[in-house]
């Protein structure tokens, strides 16, 4: 691989073809790609709001629903993660986002055929791996398309998809459900993706990789091991991906228990549940992302740190809050203490991206995506959403319904209290971690 370093660090970047992108190229492929985003996370949280009408027909245990939402979501989505991200870095990213666009939405589909949990599982590991190819390119693109002064915005508008998505699964899912029942909700949520990919593939324009950080670079990325080594010994990104990997347990065990949590502790139907958890999940949540990505863009100026105090200072103004909404009898404030993390906790995505993308260059950006997804969805969706699960059935003898009620109150405080120390440590070398990644040849 070789690297040539412009003289300026500040440097418009250009298309494949060699014409600089439009404002209306940059935001027309940002709204693509928030888009696909948005189906993304809408497609993987639909099991939440559906899962009392699967559990009551399927016969599952809180294992198997853990499993369901998380592990077979994330052993497929974390073990391809990687391959993808690597011909991210090497072939046209446009390719890679619509065919794993395509086989998602199919798998999607195909989970409301289920006849069992071993089919339902199956579905759902289709579902992951499609999706792990859409973040490590589109990531990818955007660091492609804009400056670093404006990268973290622009992440965090691709970030939006998180909130955005949970919006439409919990509201739209909600209401399918009761209307048409959850497997022609899964069939009919299965169609937008065949729209979005067949517009990735035609309308994605490639860029010159490396251009807006003043370097270009050589056609084949770097070794699989020089990525993980730039990585792994930058200090500040080892605290980072697991505080990340936290902070997705700490959402997540909302996003992904809340319904469950409501429907058994306070009887409520799966429309009332996704009436307030979709504007919670989407306005909220949409606002904590935008915010965390608008105010270390301003505060970095000042001291690099903010990176990873910001995200520090979110989490750990959530702790009090999950405690409360698990803690007590009373539905209505168990509501209102549940918006806190649903705005807060996603305050690190944007500044966890920048860092990615910061350490890496351009040729390993793709990669290195990929490997932090792997790390923070193994621990968030995966290790974090099983363990509640079984934690839950451990309790279940003892407390009956009631039994996930404590697990979520065991767990997520612990979740949001180690996030939030481990951003803080990672703070503390950001600086110096990030000033070696620019001057690296």
């Amino acid at each position: 691989m070789t690297v040539v370093a412009s003289s300026s660090k500040d440097v418009p970047p250009v298309l494949a073809n060699g014409i600089k992108p439009t404002a209306g190229l940059r935001r027309y492929t940002l709204l693509l790609l928030l888009s696909m985003n948005i189906l993304s996370f809408m497609d993987r949280q639909l099991p939440a709001i559906l899962m009392p009408s699967i559990r009551k027909e399927l016969m599952l245990s809180d294992s198997q629903i853990a499993f369901v939402m998380g592990l077979s979501f994330v052993l497929f989505y974390a073990s391809v993660g990687l391959f993808l991200g690597r011909l991210a870095d090497k072939f046209p990213r446009r390719i890679i986002i619509s065919s794993c666009i395509t086989l998602w939405s199919a798998m999607t589909a195909l989970t409301g055929l289920a006849t069992s949990f071993s089919h339902i599982a199956l579905a759902r590991f289709g579902v992951g791996f499609g999706e792990a190819g859409l973040s490590p390119s589109s990531q990818s693109l955007i660091s492609d398309l804009y400056p670093a002064k404006r990268r973290t915005t622009a992440l965090a508008v691709y970030a939006l998809g998180i909130p955005l998505g949970g919006l439409c699964a919990f509201f739209i899912g909600g209401w399918l459900n009761e209307a048409v029942g959850w497997r022609a909700t899964f069939l009919i949520m299965g169609v937008p993706g065949l729209i979005l990919g067949a517009l990735a593939f035609f309308t994605l324009r490639e860029t010159v990789r490396g251009q807006a950080d003043g370097m270009t670079m050589g056609e084949k990325p770097p070794p699989l091991r020089e990525v993980f080594k730039a990585y792994w010994t930058a200090r500040s990104y080892r605290f980072c991906v697991f505080a990340t990997g936290f902070s997705g347990f700490t959402y997540g065990a909302v996003t992904h228990w809340a319904p469950s949590f409501l429907s058994r502790s306070y009887d409520m139907h799966s429309f009332a549940i996704g009436s307030w958890m979709a504007p919670a999940i989407g306005i909220g949540g949409g606002i904590g992302t935008l915010l965390g990505g608008r105010i270390v863009d301003k505060l970095r100026q000042r001291d690099l740190r903010w990176i990873g105090w910001v995200p520090a200072i979110a989490l750990a103004c959530c702790i009090v809050p999950v405690a409360v909404a698990f803690g007590q009898n009373n539905v209505y404030l168990s509501i209102v203490m549940l918006f806190v993390p649903v705005i807060l906790a996603p305050m690190h995505l944007a500044p966890f991206s920048s860092i990615v993308q910061g350490i890496g260059n351009a040729r390993m950006r793709g990669t290195g995506a990929a490997m932090s997804l792997l790390i923070t969805t193994l621990i968030g969706s995966g290790i974090g959403s099983q363990l509640i699960g079984l934690v839950s059935d451990l309790l279940k003898p003892g407390y009956g319904e009631e039994s996930l009620r404590y697990a979520l109150l065991i767990l997520v405080p612990t979740g949001a209290t180690i996030t939030a120390l481990l951003f803080a440590l990672g703070a503390r070398s950001l600086p110096a971690d990030l000033r070696r990644a620019s001057a690296a040849p």
